[in-house]
């Protein structure tokens, strides 16, 4: 490990789990800059003993607020009715469709065991489905959350709905396909349009079928997930400026579309592919007097699209806000471009919102360069249209950064917890830290001085590249007692093949190994290395972990007739992600001493996956 590039001392943390979704929060400080899909930062945590905890810096993920609840008997605890019945009963704050033999009803332990309180809703269904409404009033558009605990009857399972209060047009919906006899739990985050007055939240069976579906401790609050900066990266944001040039033909009544062009001031407008762009004044906007159209050519690909370039800051978090109407088939699109490094951060990416409804839509990214492009496309049906207005690029301010396992992804967002954590790390909201922070990318190199901590050379092992490197602290070499570097040497050099052993590539007759172990032959089977390195290609089996968890015992067997340790076990583990496979290995060693140390390797070769 090199320099690192920012040092926090004696600073109160929080953090987050070691094993599950982690995050890390340096009270006072914001280190948000520093993560990036890429995880192009490495984090080390040192407490009061000198014990570590090392993760990747992540993608940013502002900390989350809900709102006040905005239905009412959340747990159908109130009705009007006899529980159990089979008939029809009320519910305080709810309405119900129950008519002919469909019946809606509070039922108990006596026929089923609620999830939370004394009661929950029974939804029957024959052909027409059963379903319970709550009718909610909506002040102010955005993201809300809706939750609901679900079960089936074995057979059937539920449905949600979120529409206007009239019912006539939905907003989204959803079949979570949930048929077990185990209540089980549902959210999903629906962004509402400015509406001005009502929504109706439905739950309900499947038309069509026959028997039951339940409900209980439902839930529907507003999401406030950031502080936002009060700039707007763009220009014309809204579509209410209009270009110079296609003003001033469309004055004289003409209506040649390569005369036109220029409909959008500080927009690039781009119909080559056969689309049509129109600017639509009065009859359909979000805000404001005119909206942009974009529509797609008479045959299919024949897109439209407009683009728009803006300064970014490398490793801030922006969001995308943007409102978007379809034509009540086709839905438009976006996409992201880093155009320094040329990368993709989203491309061609569906907004999602085929209805004639004003909708919005938000994106998060962290910047890579400081040059980002936005494009908004049209769909690539024939004939299809959509429309877009308001949109708006902002910094999000946070203090909270996610940690996580490198991953391969270019575009990030697994998070998988801490890399490494020293067995004996201890973690407090009262105690006091050191922070330091490695760019992995621009390594900032470090010259040592004569002096040396007492050890030996600890190094700092890179699960990602699969290479070690020496750690500096403050110029010097660090050190360690010199046990987890004899495992990392141990682990992570190449053994040599046996003669029965099958190489990773079928066409080498490379065993590797190290030559001194073939010129010193004094000790027999005296090696050093391990043969992890012959599954680089395989798949992660159980078949595999076993033959891991050999091949690491076989290489720290040394330690034990050595007299370093008293016994040593190794433990495989398979770990799936969003990007590929890991394998991870525990290593503990109980030294003579009796003191246990305990090591956690992840493994991570590109050709290991599923």
């Amino acid at each position: 490990m090199t320099e690192p590039v920012k040092v926090f001392d004696n600073v109160q943390i929080r953090m987050g789990s070691i094993s599950g979704s982690a995050f890390l929060t340096i009270l006072g400080e914001d280190i948000s800059s520093f993560a990036t899909p890429q995880n192009d930062y490495k984090v080390r945590v040192i407490d009061s003993a000198g014990k570590r905890a090392n993760g990747f810096l992540d993608v940013v993920y502002p900390a989350e607020t809900l709102g006040p609840e905005r239905m009412t008997n959340t747990g159908f605890e109130t009705r009007v009715g006899t529980d159990d019945d089979g008939v029809k009963d009320g519910f305080t704050g709810w309405s119900t469709n129950s008519f002919l033999t469909v019946v809606v009803e509070s039922v108990t332990a006596a026929t089923i065991a609620p999830h939370g309180g004394v009661r929950c809703v029974r939804c029957s269904i024959d052909a027409y489905p059963g379903r319970i409404t709550s009718s909610i009033a909506v002040d102010d558009y955005g993201r809300y959350r809706l939750s609901f605990w679900t079960r089936g009857d074995g057979i059937n399972s539920g449905f949600w709905e979120v529409r206007f209060y009239s019912q006539s047009t939905l907003i989204a919906s959803g079949h979570p396909g949930i048929k077990g006899t185990d209540w089980t739990y549902v959210e999903v985050d629906v962004d509402l349009p400015l509406i001005g007055g009502a929504i109706s939240v439905n739950l309900r069976g499947e038309a069509g079928a026959s028997g039951s579906v339940y409900f209980d401790d439902a839930s529907f609050k507003k999401v406030t997930v950031e502080r936002l900066s009060n700039t707007n990266l763009l220009s014309n944001a809204d579509f209410e400026t209009a270009g110079t040039v296609g003003e001033f033909y469309r004055s004289f009544d003409l209506s040649f579309d390569s005369l036109l062009r220029d409909i959008f001031s500080d927009w690039t407008e781009d119909t080559s592919a056969g689309g049509v762009l129109e600017k639509i004044e009065a009859s359909w906007f979000h805000n404001g007097v005119r909206s942009l159209k974009a529509t797609c050519g008479a045959a299919d690909n024949q897109y439209s699209k407009v683009e728009q370039t803006f300064i970014t800051e490398v490793g801030q978090f922006y969001k995308i806000s943007l409102w978007a109407s379809g034509d009540g088939v086709n839905a438009g699109a976006y996409s992201l471009y880093d155009v320094v490094n040329g990368k993709v951060y989203a491309d061609s990416v569906s907004t999602g919102i085929p209805w004639i409804a004003w909708t919005q839509v938000n994106v998060y990214f962290t910047a890579l360069s400081e040059s980002t492009k936005l494009s908004l496309i049209s769909p690539l049906v024939a004939n299809g249209y959509i429309y877009f207005d308001e949109v708006s690029i902002k910094k999000v301010y946070c203090k909270e950064v996610a940690i996580g396992a490198r991953i391969t992804s270019t575009r990030g967002g697994f998070v998988q917890g801490w890399e490494s954590v020293d067995s004996d790390f201890a973690y407090s909201d009262t105690a006091y830290y050191s922070v330091r922070i490695y760019d992995l990318i621009n390594r900032i190199p470090a010259v040592p001085s004569v002096a040396r901590h007492g050890g030996d050379i600890s190094i700092d092992w890179d699960t990602y590249t699969m290479e070690g490197d020496f750690s500096f602290v403050d110029g010097d070499l660090e050190a360690d007692d010199g046990l987890r570097t004899s495992v990392i040497i141990s682990l992570f050099s190449d053994r040599r093949a046996r003669e029965d052993d099958a190489l990773p590539d079928p066409a080498s007759t490379d065993k590797r190994g190290w030559w001194g172990d073939l010129a010193s032959p004094e000790v027999e089977k005296d090696e050093i290395g391990s043969r992890l390195w012959l599954l680089s290609r395989e798949k992660t089996t159980p078949e595999v972990l076993i033959r891991a968890e050999q091949y690491a015992k076989e290489a720290l067997q040394w330690m034990i007739e050595d007299g370093v340790a008293a016994s040593v076990s190794v433990k495989a583990e398979r770990l799936d992600s969003y990007s590929a496979t890991r394998l991870d290995l525990l290593v503990e060693i109980k030294r003579v001493s009796g003191e246990i140390v305990t090591t956690k390797f992840d493994i991570q070769w590109q050709n290991m996956y599923a």
